[in-house]
């Protein structure tokens, strides 16, 4: 599921994800519960989604733009808000909880 947009490029990307699957490292990965295209839906209707585009532009703020002029929705400290609902386990206590990538 995803914010409702471009639903067509969201479609490709995930499409061409399933083909050609490779980790930071350049090794092979497999995705197999990656069956159905991604469902767009809009996020005044779903908390999750809006839950996530929070933690994304929060970690946009921390890592992006940090020192930016102070948005009406949050700054770089949001991300240090979420640190208590980490899911260390899932994450391997990684710095800060994220992998920025490529």
């Amino acid at each position: 599921m995803h914010n409702a947009g471009d639903d067509a490029t969201v479609r490709a990307i995930h499409r061409r994800f399933r083909r050609h699957s490779f980790a930071p490292g350049g090794s092979r990965v497999s995705a197999p519960l990656l069956v159905e295209d991604p469902v767009p839906r809009d996020s005044a209707s779903s908390y999750f989604v809006q839950a996530a585009d929070l933690v994304a532009y929060a970690g946009f703020r921390r890592f992006q733009a940090p020192g930016a002029k102070s948005g009406s929705v949050c700054d770089e400290t949001m991300w240090d808000e979420l640190r208590p609902v980490w899911r260390t386990e899932v994450t391997n206590a990684r710095r800060d909880a994220i992998v920025v990538w490529p």
